[in-house]
């Protein structure tokens, strides 16, 4: 039964439709979908009930295949508890769950390595936006990011950290209010930043070269067709809301995140190991021993493979041209850039 509080369910009925999405907390409360009738809840024996706001149970449960099969206490009204996603046990005795929410191409494996080295196993779950998870568990690393929607699923993020217990998630996440939810939850979140002009021309370099288009994305062949300059502009174009305007909005909601629990890691910094004295501070606080494993894990993974990374350093030419400087001021991220502490 050690999976109950692990998963995010699909509570409904077959009468009717879907009531919501769920979370059995282990304290017996309930996070996600609640009701007057659904409440709290307990084990009872090998059932699973759902209390009402009197502490009366309101409906009961016996394992299925896939989740939960129930009535309405009293009554033959079906319910059905789906089971959407279940997390891993992962066992990181002092140390809470964590979320690395980094910029696209801000170093988001590498930083994944350096906490599986330091003690912190990784769920490969990569999140993003308000509601989509990719899970990458049993899928090989050469494979990541190929045709992410055939592993991908649709959840509430703060749903899903609510089920984690120790380990890490990866996430791009550009929503302050998804993130204020996660820490509520006891979930440390670690921000990573990196110079804005590495970002585009490592997401350029990522496309071209390790990303083929899907047979049907025209566009995305095209802008790859092009030489020099031209296949810059068309990148620009073609990729500006599919990616780029996402690195936008990150840079903006870390940059107005005035939490007091806020971490913000420089991308530049962590391959010394430096994670900058006011971070340093606040992850002490939290695990001290964790942090200098952490500080020297950055050190040990750097240039190491990845998802993302071959691990081999490709001698390829400059991509940055007078049409990136030009889309960099137009779009503001020259400003967001300064605003970051770049040049």
């Amino acid at each position: 039964m050690d999976d109950v509080s692990r998963s995010v369910f699909v509570f409904g009925s077959p009468c009717t439709t879907n009531y919501g999405k769920l979370v059995f907390l282990p304290d017996g409360q309930l996070y996600g979908y609640r009701h007057e009738n659904e409440h709290t809840w307990r084990m009872d024996g090998e059932e699973l009930c759902l209390l009402n706001m009197q502490g009366q149970v309101s409906s009961r449960y016996h394992r299925t295949g896939n989740g939960w099969a129930g009535t309405v206490e009293g009554r033959r009204y079906p319910l059905y508890l789906n089971t959407l996603i279940t997390t891993n046990t992962c066992e990181t005795p002092g140390l809470p769950p964590v979320m690395v929410n980094t910029i696209p191409k801000a170093g988001t494996y590498y930083v994944e390595a350096a906490l599986k080295a330091a003690g912190c196993p990784s769920h490969r779950l990569h999140l993003g936006g308000e509601d989509v998870v990719d899970d990458y568990r049993g899928l090989p690393d050469e494979r990541v990011h190929i045709m992410p929607e055939s592993v991908r699923l649709y959840c509430p993020l703060d749903l899903v950290t609510a089920t984690l217990q120790g380990g890490h998630v990866v996430a791009h996440c550009d929503f302050q209010h998804v993130i204020d939810h996660v820490r509520s939850q006891g979930v440390v979140v670690l921000s990573v930043v990196r110079n804005l002009r590495d970002i585009m021309k490592s997401m350029f370099r990522f496309l071209l070269y390790m990303i083929p288009p899907e047979p049907d994305d025209f566009l995305g062949q095209f802008w790859r067709e092009q030489e020099g300059d031209a296949r810059v502009a068309a990148f620009l174009a073609v990729e500006h809301e599919r990616g780029l305007e996402h690195v936008r909005q990150m840079a903006r909601m870390m940059l107005a995140d005035t939490s007091p629990q806020s971490i913000v890691l420089r991308y530049e910094s962590l391959k010394q190991g430096d994670l900058q004295p006011h971070n340093i501070e606040k992850l002490q606080a939290i695990n001290p021993e964790f942090t200098q494993r952490l500080s020297a894990a950055f050190v040990q993974t750097y240039g190491a493979r990845t998802p993302t990374f071959s691990g081999k350093v490709r001698q390829q030419p400059d991509p940055w041209c007078d049409v990136f400087e030009a889309y960099f001021h137009k779009s503001g991220m020259a400003d967001l850039n300064a605003q970051l502490g770049y040049a």
